[in-house]
């Protein structure tokens, strides 16, 4: 079973990135390596609520940051949303938007508690269908 699950709703523009178990930045950056390699979407939710996070240091947000910066110049004007359970998990979710706000992103990025809450900052509702898995 994979540690990241994606589902694609092209009619939305969004992409939902759904982790379970341990995640490591390797595992981010391969997901981002694969999305950013295809037809990325517009939008993103990263849903962390269910994963652990806890081996992900500084200096690999530093270095997801930095790989993520020249990949999404054709998602100007996005919104990626980061969802945490846990309030430790929420704080690097944060980090994880200042650093890219440091780097000039042309994506807005904000992390949320909430999958809710994300979505209502995405101004997106889901479709009644399936997605594009």
């Amino acid at each position: 079973m994979k540690s990241i699950d994606r589902q694609s709703y092209p009619d939305s523009e969004l992409t939902i990135f759904t982790a379970h178990g341990v995640i490591s930045a390797d595992t981010i950056l391969e997901e981002l390596h694969d999305y950013y390699g295809g037809q990325p979407t517009l939008h993103s939710l990263w849903d962390f609520s269910t994963a652990d996070v806890t081996s992900i240091s500084s200096d690999d947000i530093s270095s997801l940051a930095h790989y993520i910066r020249p990949q999404i110049a054709n998602r100007r004007g996005g919104k990626s949303a980061l969802v945490f359970a846990k309030d430790l998990d929420f704080g690097l979710g944060r980090m994880i938007d200042a650093q890219l706000e440091i780097e000039g992103s042309p994506v807005a990025m904000s992390s949320f508690k909430s999958k809710a809450d994300a979505l209502g900052w995405l101004d997106i509702s889901l479709p009644e269908r399936e997605p594009k898995g």
